[in-house]
């Protein structure tokens, strides 16, 4: 009987000393990175935002592909409106060159054919672009390895190709800082 009480308390012991006890606030604090609501140091996606996603079934076309920086909330169009987009997750997907070449540089598909034939192949029809950058302390949105999606501007801005590549971008709906336009520029 002594032998079950003293193995009972090496592991109450060990569970102690290995956070066993915070399991719950780790869960917490790991299901909060998916939240789409406030949390003590930031939200992928404004309220504003939220409501245009949820909007894009109904404001896209069926067919529509969307590319977007991941960390700035476009695979969340897949989730809450059912919508395809190239970057379903935040992670890099492997052994996808086309993929690379967007994060990589798409904000040059204007003057750089590799980009457009990865458009292409992909069937990107649609881009999602958030001007909410990493100098928000309050919603940082930035990844290092997307430079080619970050701060996609396509109303005369950053990656929009111009004055020349104008008719390439079309707005079709925004939602605080965000926006969906369609995209033609490779066609």
């Amino acid at each position: 009987m002594r032998v079950e009480w003293v193995a009972a308390g090496l592991v109450v012991a060990l569970v102690v000393l290995t956070s066993g006890l915070r399991w719950t606030s780790q869960v917490q604090v790991m299901a909060s990175t998916y939240t789409a609501y406030p949390i003590a140091w930031g939200t992928m996606l404004e309220p504003e935002e939220i409501a245009m996603i949820d909007r894009a079934a109904d404001t896209l076309p069926q067919d529509a592909v969307v590319l977007g920086e991941p960390v700035a909330g476009s695979p969340y169009l897949l989730h809450r409106a059912g919508v395809d987009v190239v970057f379903p997750q935040l992670s890099p997907i492997p052994d996808s060159p086309a993929r690379t070449v967007l994060e990589e540089r798409f904000d040059e598909w204007a003057r750089d054919p590799a980009v457009c034939a990865a458009v292409r192949e992909l069937g990107v029809t649609h881009v999602y672009a958030d001007s909410l950058d990493y100098y928000d302390d309050l919603n940082a949105k930035y990844e290092s390895r997307t430079q080619g999606l970050y701060l996609l501007d396509p109303d005369g801005g950053r990656g929009s190709g111009g004055a020349d590549e104008a008719g390439a971008w079309t707005l079709l709906d925004e939602g605080g800082r965000a926006s969906i336009w369609e995209f033609s520029g490779c066609s």
